[in-house]
């Protein structure tokens, strides 16, 4: 998967426009709730076959940070 395919899935994951996604957004910034939190936890299990422990979410600040999750 590509940066770019990456961003597409995190932007509709969000339920943002693509545009509104950057490596720099930062998660506060965006709606963060317990089904996004969710979403994320089976985008990255289901297509990177990543597992998050809790240290690992609650550490996540940026769009960065999940990309960075997903090339481990």
């Amino acid at each position: 998967m590509t940066q770019q395919e990456k961003l597409e899935a995190l932007a509709l994951m969000f339920d943002e426009e693509v545009s509104a996604i950057t490596p720099e957004t930062r998660l506060d910034n965006l709606i963060f709730d317990s089904v996004a939190k969710m979403a994320l936890v089976a985008l990255l299990s289901e297509q990177f076959d990543r597992r998050v422990n809790m240290q690992e979410f609650k550490a996540l600040k940026s769009i960065q940070d999940i990309l960075n999750l997903m090339h481990e």
